[in-house]
């Protein structure tokens, strides 16, 4: 009774005309509803192959409602602060109350005894067995992860039971309230005491919490909680190590003569004793972009015509150098200027011809070109700034 199934079962495309019950469907869907075809379905048995069977599962949850309270703060001050109300309204209830219970306020008694109770609580889940044991007078199993710490029971709280109870130290140091390391609480306790001591080391961090809690393998919770703090993280990072850029290619020239490609530079000033009076003077150093070679002139300022004198000395020991780097400074720019002007009065006709008069070949030799780094660039002229630091 499936009409729809006559597309996909092998027939023609001439049985499709207009009257075919493709296109109409079955003929009871065009009678009333109660004239429809009814098939009842019978009941299946129980032992049916057919029928699925779903898998019973029993669970059970031993979580408690305070268990539920120590895990949803992520602020040991504020989980304190939390179970001392819950705390304090428990014992109000009772017919005979303290007298600070009354105050408005939290005191400090209500905090302690509020710690106290919160690592009674973590311990009756972990440790649970020992807490036995040290409550009928026997000690720990051998095989007990309290073993080692000679654990004895103190306000129905296990703590350790050191060889120094008689040392000149407070009761609580000598005797610290034991609490597991996996425990939401004692990573609570391992962040709230990292801040307290102004995100300090491990071990100082650590010899902290040992005052009023041992927690067990503590000190590697501490180094995993000091990990995650950012703070400490942003604060020992490594300083990043710039990148240095490519060299230019003056400084990788090989087979030139010393000074070819030339940087300079001022320094100073040195107080100079002249007559009866103290003068300044300066040095100007020229440093060889290949070989490293240096060369120092004394100036006795900063002026462009002092240093005209110092760079016409330079040139007639080592040579006209074929390009010159310096900063951008007055001075050096001054001197291009001279140069440039210089250079155009020797370049004139008449020099040539009263040369060639007498017999002589001039040839004019090419000023050095002339690069300035860019002004407050501290990034650049590193070249000849670490050798005047030398």
């Amino acid at each position: 009774m499936n009409h729809a199934d006559d597309g996909s079962r092998g027939v023609g495309a001439q049985y499709f005309h207009a009257e075919c019950r493709w296109w109409s469907g079955p003929k009871f869907l065009w009678e009333p509803e109660h004239r429809w075809p009814n098939a009842p379905v019978e009941d299946l048995q129980e032992d049916d192959n057919e029928i699925r069977k779903s898998p019973t599962v029993m669970f059970v949850s031993s979580a408690s409602q305070i268990d539920v309270l120590l895990q949803r703060y992520s602020s040991w001050s504020r989980l304190i602060k939390v179970m001392s109300w819950l705390l304090r309204f428990v014992q109000r209830s009772r017919k005979k109350v303290p007298a600070y219970l009354k105050a408005g306020t939290l005191q400090l008694v209500e905090i302690q005894q509020t710690s106290q109770e919160i690592v009674r609580l973590v311990q009756r889940q972990h440790f649970h067995e020992e807490y036995l044991c040290l409550k009928e007078g026997r000690q720990v199993k051998c095989n007990s992860k309290l073993a080692n710490l000679s654990p004895i029971l103190i306000d129905d709280v296990i703590c350790v039971g050191r060889r120094i109870h008689r040392a000149p130290i407070a009761f609580k140091a000598a005797h610290p309230m034991v609490l597991p390391k996996s425990h939401h609480v004692s990573m609570l306790i391992v962040r709230y005491y990292h801040y307290v001591v102004g995100h300090a080391g491990r071990e100082h961090v650590l010899s902290v919490i040992r005052q009023s809690f041992w927690i067990l393998r503590g000190r590697s919770i501490v180094r995993q909680i000091l990990s995650k703090c950012v703070s400490c993280r942003r604060r020992n990072a490594p300083t990043l190590q710039q990148v240095m850029a490519d060299l230019p290619k003056e400084r990788l020239v090989p087979y030139q003569p010393p000074f070819t490609y030339t940087s300079l530079d001022f320094f100073g000033p040195f107080y100079v004793k002249r007559s009866r009076s103290t003068v300044k003077v300066y040095g100007c150093i020229f440093i060889c972009f290949n070989s490293r070679a240096i060369h120092i002139e004394d100036v006795s300022s900063l002026e462009t015509d002092t240093f005209i004198q110092a760079l016409l000395r330079f040139v007639s020991v080592r040579g006209c150098p074929k390009e010159i780097w310096s900063d951008n400074g007055t001075n050096f720019t001054g001197i291009q200027k001279e140069l440039g002007l210089l250079f155009q009065d020797m370049s004139d006709e008449r020099i040539k011809s009263e040369l060639h008069s007498r017999e002589v070949e001039w040839y004019t030799c090419p000023l050095p070109e002339w690069r300035f780094q860019p002004p407050a660039a501290n990034h650049m002229s590193g070249v000849w700034e670490r050798l005047i630091r030398v």
